[in-house]
């Protein structure tokens, strides 16, 4: 049984391996040029790095400080910088605050990456899919995959001249993904084992999410309605 689950988690890691290098090439390709490299980011269209802007309260808006866990950036729709998140701190285009993404008492910082997903319908809000620990020094810690919603049209939390906020939930400004998903395994004795990936817009107007945490692959979907939903479970390593 071991020795069945073992390669099971190895085919399991291939596939979505091989699913993200495929995803990944077709949205840098359509959708998304800047490449995060905090504290810079480079412009694929001129193929230029650049500072991230800094806003102007250090300790408070972006500073210029690296990433501990993750981080990832966004573009317009004239290929410039739009957004970008460091842990769980999302920025504007200029350095200042837009929130912290949470969820009670977990910051949704990521593990392994974070993945921001343009609505289907609306232009100004993203979603925002990352992994969150309860505890992120060294140990042990089950790792659960994370929804927030960035809305640019709405007026900034801490700076009401400017916009975007994020989409506050029961819990803050994240909710599980795993409590919509009946079976989803959570062990905390795997490190850095969820791995999130999303594809083009579909011919439906909608938008898929793959979720992989060495269990299965769990594929979401986003559709006009703004609902993400699960779509189905590609596999599971249990069920061989």
């Amino acid at each position: 049984m071991k020795t069945i689950k073992h390669k099971t988690n190895k085919w399991l890691g291939k596939t979505f391996l091989a699913i993200t290098a495929t995803v990944n090439t077709v949205q840098a390709q359509t959708q998304n040029n800047i490449w995060s490299l905090s504290p810079n980011y480079y412009d694929n269209d001129n193929g230029q790095p650049f500072s991230l802007p800094q806003g102007p309260n250090a300790g408070f808006d972006y500073s210029g400080l690296p990433a501990t866990n993750v981080h990832n950036a966004m573009q317009d729709a004239n290929g410039n910088l739009l957004f970008f998140m460091v842990d769980d701190q999302v920025f504007d285009k200029d350095g200042y605050l837009i929130d912290y993404v949470y969820s009670n008492n977990v910051a949704v910082k990521g593990t392994a990456e974070i993945v921001f997903v343009p609505d289907p319908v609306n232009c100004q809000k993203y979603y925002i899919v990352a992994t969150g620990r309860s505890t992120y020094s060294v140990g042990f810690s089950n790792k659960i995959p994370y929804l927030a919603t960035l809305d640019l049209s709405q007026t900034n939390t801490y700076y009401p001249s400017r916009y975007g906020a994020l989409d506050y939930t029961g819990s803050g400004t994240a909710s599980s993904i795993a409590s919509i998903t009946p079976g989803f395994v959570v062990e905390p004795t795997k490190q850095g084992g969820v791995f999130i990936a999303a594809s083009k817009l579909r011919s439906d107007n909608s938008r898929l999410v793959f979720i992989s945490n060495g269990y299965g692959i769990y594929r979401y979907k986003i559709d006009w309605t703004c609902n993400i939903i699960l779509d189905t479970k590609l596999s599971h390593a249990a069920c061989l």
